[in-house]
């Protein structure tokens, strides 16, 4: 599980808000938590903010300092390069790029 001291603020707001306000379970908290990191992490090593080691792989990278101008750099064609690479990456089933395709939104 991601600790919420690896999260950017935004990110633990929007988890805050999802829980409190839209009443969503702990587990769908979770959830999004976990696959929006995981998001923001490819976004930052797609921008080139991130670089890796040979032996790194993209959930390394530390999102913790990420700034929210960068999010609103993010376009339609990043959100589908981070199903593309997790479907090449991961063989992610359908099911599971919908999953995280309902977190990004």
């Amino acid at each position: 599980m991601i600790s919420r001291e690896e999260n950017p603020y935004f990110l633990n707001d929007f988890l805050d808000y999802s829980a409190t306000i839209l009443n969503k379970s702990s587990n769908t908290i979770k959830e999004y938590n976990y696959d929006i990191s995981h998001f923001l992490k490819f976004i930052l090593y797609e921008f080139g903010i991130a670089k890796l080691n040979d032996d790194e792989n993209i959930k390394s990278i530390s999102v913790k300092n990420m700034d929210l101008s960068v999010v609103e750099k993010i376009t339609l064609e990043n959100i589908h390069s981070f199903l593309a690479y997790l479907k090449n990456e991961y063989r992610s089933k359908p099911a599971t790029l919908a999953r995280k395709t309902a977190s990004i939104r």
